[in-house]
C-alpha cells in the first residue's frame, strides 16, 4: 500500500520519543539507520532494472596486511555512567590546553571526557536549541565555538561554551536547495574558516528519472545569509542502477584540513576529494584488493525498499565501503571497506565484516589490514582517529556504564 508505506517513511524519524522499537534501533545502531522523507515520492515510480556490476581494477593486488593486526590493541574506557549513553551516534575527539579529549552528544546535553583517564571532565547544556534526536549532532570547533545540527527543527546553531545562542541558521528556508543533512559521526559538520559543509543521503533510486537533484553536500558561510550552494552530488555509478535505496545511499566525508574534503560513497571503490579554495573535485583509487566487484541490486526499487528482510539480505551480500577518516597525527587517509556475510545478530543486528584501507595524502595505497571477521563485536558508527592510532568502539552489553575502545596502531 503506497499511502501506508509513504506515511511509514516520512514519519518513522520522529516516532523516537514514543516507539520502543525505534529507540531499540538506535541503541544498536547497525541494525538499520532508517530512511529520511526526503524524495520519497521519486520510489513510487520505480520499477526492476538490469543488474549492473562496478568491478574493481585492482581485484586480488598484492598488498601489505601485516600492518594493523586486530590481535594487538590499547583498550581506553569512557566511563559514561548509568545515566549518559554508551552508544552515541554524534560524538568527537579533539585537542584542547595539551589534553585530549572526547565529547558525545546525548538528548540535550554534551558530555566530555578525558581521553586518558575516561573520566567526565565537563558538559555542555543545549536546552536552548530546543528537542534533538538521533540524526542531530555536533561539532566542537574551538573552546568558545560549538555548532549544534537540530534535525526535527532543520536548524544550526553556533553557541558559545556555556550553551548560548551566538547565531542560527534555518535550512528548512532553503529545502529546495538541500539535502536531508544528518550531523551524525560520519557526517560530523566541518567548519573551515567561514565556511559550513553538511552532508545527507537520499533515500530514493537515484536512477529514477524523477530524483533530479542527487546533490548530497552543502557550503554555507555561517557569516552571512547566503543561500546554501550545492557542492557534491551522487556519482555516475548511482544513476546506472538500483542499489536498494537504504545502505548503500549513505555518504561518508572527512576533514583532512587545509580545505580538502573527501568523500566516500558505500558503492565506489575511489573517493572523491573537494578542494575549498578552488570547488575542484577530484578523485582517486582507494578500493579494497578483496572486493571483486559491487553488484546492484535485482529487485524492485519499491519492493526492496519496503521489505526490510531484502534490504538487509541486498546490503550483507555485498562489498560496500563505509566511514573515511583523516589521520591528522600521521597525515594518513582511512577507509573502512564492508565485505559480505549472511550473519546476523541477536535481535536482528547485523554487521559486515570489514578490512581498514590505509593510503598517503596524495592518494598512494600504503596497506589494507586483515578483514575483521568479529564484525559483530566493533561499533562501526562510533570510530575515531586518536593518538594512539584507530579506535573502534567495542559493543558490549554486559556493561553499558561504559564505552569501550579498541585502540589499534597506524603505521
Amino acid at each position: 500500500n503506497h499511502t501506508n508505506l509513504f506515511f511509514t517513511v516520512t514519519n518513522i524519524k520522529n516516532l523516537q520519543s514514543n516507539n520502543s522499537t525505534y529507540i531499540n534501533y538506535m541503541k544498536h545502531p547497525k541494525s538499520l539507520l532508517l530512511p529520511s522523507a526526503l524524495l520519497m515520492n521519486a520510489i513510487f515510480f520505480s520499477c526492476a532494472k538490469e543488474t549492473y556490476t562496478n568491478r574493481n581494477p585492482q581485484f586480488g593486488n598484492k598488498v601489505d596486511t601485516t600492518v594493523i593486526s586486530p590481535s594487538s590493541y590499547i583498550d581506553k574506557t569512557i566511563n559514561v555512567g548509568e545515566t549518559v549513553t554508551n552508544r552515541p551516534l554524534s560524538s568527537q575527539i579533539f585537542d584542547c590546553e595539551g589534553i585530549t579529549r572526547y565529547a558525545l552528544l546525548d538528548e540535550d546535553k554534551i558530555f566530555v571526557f578525558n581521553w586518558e583517564t575516561g573520566d567526565i571532565a565537563d558538559s555542555i547544556p543545549l536546552g536552548k536549541v530546543g528537542t534533538l534526536n538521533n540524526y542531530s549532532g555536533f561539532t566542537l570547533h574551538s573552546p568558545d565555538s560549538l555548532f549544534v545540527y537540530s534535525y526535527p527543527n532543520k536548524m544550526v546553531y553556533l553557541l558559545d561554551e556555556a550553551g548560548g545562542i551566538i547565531k542560527r541558521w534555518a535550512l528548512g528556508d532553503y529545502k529546495e536547495k538541500c539535502p536531508d543533512v544528518e550531523a551524525i559521526n560520519r557526517t560530523r559538520i566541518i567548519v573551515e574558516g567561514k565556511t559550513m559543509i553538511m552532508s545527507g543521503a537520499i533515500m530514493a533510486d537515484i536512477q529514477d528519472s524523477k530524483v533530479t537533484d542527487c546533490t548530497t553536500t552543502i557550503a554555507l558561510r555561517h557569516d552571512t545569509l547566503v543561500s546554501p550552494v550545492g557542492i557534491m552530488e551522487y556519482p555516475e555509478l548511482y544513476k546506472k542502477a538500483n542499489w536498494g535505496g537504504v545502505y548503500m545511499n549513505s555518504v561518508y566525508h572527512a576533514d583532512a584540513g587545509g580545505g580538502k574534503v573527501f568523500f566516500s560513497f558505500p558503492i565506489d571503490h575511489d573517493v572523491h576529494c573537494y578542494d575549498m579554495s578552488t570547488g575542484k573535485i577530484s578523485e582517486f583509487y582507494m578500493g579494497s584488493v578483496y572486493a571483486e566487484g559491487i553488484e546492484s541490486c535485482d529487485d524492485n526499487f519499491i519492493e526492496s525498499f519496503a521489505d526490510r528482510d531484502s534490504r538487509v539480505k541486498y546490503y550483507l551480500g555485498q562489498h560496500s565501503y563505509g566511514v573515511i577518516l583523516f589521520d591528522k597525527y600521521r597525515k594518513r587517509l582511512i577507509r573502512i571497506a564492508e565485505h559480505p556475510t549472511d550473519e546476523l545478530g541477536k535481535d536482528g543486528i547485523f554487521a559486515k565484516p570489514f578490512s581498514v584501507i590505509v593510503s598517503d595524502m596524495n592518494g598512494k595505497l600504503l596497506y589494507e589490514s586483515p578483514i575483521f571477521h568479529d564484525a559483530l563485536t566493533y561499533d562501526l558508527y562510533n570510530i575515531h582517529i586518536v593518538p594512539e592510532g584507530l579506535a573502534i568502539a567495542i559493543q558490549d552489553d554486559k556493561n553499558e556504564n561504559e564505552i569501550r575502545y579498541r585502540c589499534i596502531e597506524i603505521k
